[in-house]
């Protein structure tokens, strides 16, 4: 079967927990849409959204953008309980990588640096296309960081509030920039 054919079983996923779950996996390795940049466009801005069933969180790092899977690496407990922000990630601290760099007695409690621990959130991959921000979790075995242009054409992630500023006076026809300019 393509990817672009609806098995004939579809419905099941309406009353098989398995069978959703299963959908739901899928839909998180397809890009799909989290929101728009003008929900983060100060440094250290979050939101978080669903991705595939699975809580996450899309964050501005100064002029980049990163996603993780909204859950704590340590105990596996939400890292962002609202549903915007601004600020770092709480108790445990990660970097823009993911790699926690901020742990509380890590050393008397695991015997290593938080960097040796190597606790981290799942990643999402992050796109961008004028104002709107796409995601997907990555497939095992997928090292294709840049999506298909057939899906869309990610323009550079907008870095000042000046340029948040013009992408709000974009039109949705807008082009976007060629793929030397593409944004990841």
């Amino acid at each position: 079967m393509d990817a672009g054919s609806v098995p004939a079983d579809w419905s099941r996923t309406l009353i098989d927990p398995i069978a959703f779950a299963s959908e739901q996996e899928k839909l998180s390795r397809v890009w799909s849409f989290l929101g728009l940049l003008t929900e983060i466009s100060n440094d250290g801005d979050w939101f978080r959204v669903s991705l595939g069933g699975q809580l996450i969180f899309v964050q501005r790092f100064g002029d980049e953008l990163r996603g993780f899977e909204n859950r704590c690496a340590h105990r596996f407990y939400p890292v962002r309980t609202d549903e915007r922000g601004n600020g770092p990630i709480r108790c445990w601290q990660y970097d823009k990588e993911g790699r926690a760099i901020g742990v509380p007695k890590c050393q008397e409690m695991f015997g290593v640096t938080p960097r040796e621990l190597g606790a981290r959130p799942a990643p999402v991959e992050i796109a961008t296309c004028g104002a709107l921000i796409f995601g997907r979790f990555c497939a095992a075995g997928d090292n294709r960081l840049i999506p298909p242009r057939s899906l869309f054409n990610p323009a550079p992630i907008i870095g000042s509030s000046a340029s948040i500023a013009a992408v709000k006076r974009r039109s949705c026809g807008a082009t976007c920039p060629a793929d030397d300019e593409m944004s990841f």
